[in-house]
């Protein structure tokens, strides 16, 4: 059997602080995924597998949204997806007749949710520009253009549930700090890390504005996005001090958190599009449990 529940008070404190609550809502949903990761696993592992490529794939999307006419949202509801990811093995196979290798499944989550309204608006597109491109391929007697939109209108159903990554409202500006390969055992690293994204995102958002998620490649920090306009005032002083020379309080915000680090983090693009991070309180690749790490800003 697959495990990915590590830490069910640490998913329920996700639940009720990053995500909406969508009680009595009949218009938004969350979009929740299990994915595969290559990168823990050897060249000879991945030819056994027959997995390939740089980034993997997604299995087993979940949309999970408000049940019943009452639409109601809670805990137990929630966590009843992550449940059903804990299956038999026989259940997750690769293109090689083999079950997936635990070290290579994490549990991933559309922290922003989807607006259903626009989910349909975008599948009637998708579904009229096939039906325009195939009755195009049919006029011109085209059979490769035929059969190619016809594979198309087949990944229609699964095109539902993916659709809703792009359909998202937005809460958060996205962060990640991903610590050099050769400073993930390093504590004082890790510790160095934490202290000068959470000291800026303090001077820059204010408590209680950002969550910061240790993985195990270092830091996810989500921004809420009204607290944006509130760190024109440290954006001011970072400049005075030399610390940046940006105005965007984004830009200068990441300057700030790299001047105040004593190592360096890895060179890697660190605002990211979609807020689309390893869930919380689950067990990724089999021995890592992601944690919010300065859940006492949120103390009253």
């Amino acid at each position: 059997m697959y495990k990915f529940i590590g830490d069910i008070d640490e998913i329920k404190w996700f639940f009720n602080h990053v995500l909406d609550n969508l009680e009595g809502d009949n218009i938004h949903s969350y979009l929740m995924c299990l994915a595969v990761r290559l990168k823990n696993l050897t060249e000879e592992e991945r030819i056994k597998y027959s997995l390939s490529g740089r980034e993997g794939c997604v299995l087993k999307e979940e949309i999970i949204k408000p049940r019943g006419k009452e639409k109601s949202w809670n805990f137990e509801q929630f966590i009843s997806h992550l449940y059903g990811y804990e299956c038999n093995e026989n259940a997750l196979i690769t293109k090689a007749n083999i079950s997936y290798p635990q070290k290579a499944l994490s549990v991933m989550f559309y922290c922003e949710p989807s607006n259903e309204i626009k989910v349909a608006n975008s599948i009637i597109e998708f579904g009229s520009s096939i039906q325009k491109e195939l009755i195009d391929s049919v006029v011109k007697g085209s059979k490769e253009g035929i059969n190619h939109q016809l594979n198309k209108l087949t990944s229609l159903t699964s095109k539902v549930k993916s659709i809703h990554a792009e359909c998202t409202e937005k809460r958060y500006i996205h962060f990640d700090f991903d610590l050099r390969k050769d400073l993930i055992e390093n504590k004082e690293a890790d510790y160095g890390a934490y202290t000068a994204i959470h000291m800026n995102a303090v001077n820059f958002f204010g408590k209680g504005n950002f969550f910061i998620i240790r993985t195990n490649g270092g830091f996810h920090v989500l921004v809420k996005i009204n607290s944006i306009k509130t760190a024109i005032k440290a954006v001011n002083k970072a400049i005075e001090e030399e610390a940046t020379k940006n105005k965007n309080p984004i830009l200068a915000f990441i300057d700030c958190v790299q001047e105040d680090y004593c190592y360096t983090f890895e060179e890697e693009e660190k605002i990211k599009k979609q807020v689309f991070v390893p869930m919380p309180g689950t067990i990724m690749y089999g021995n890592y449990i992601p944690r919010i790490l300065n859940k006492e800003d949120f103390n009253n």
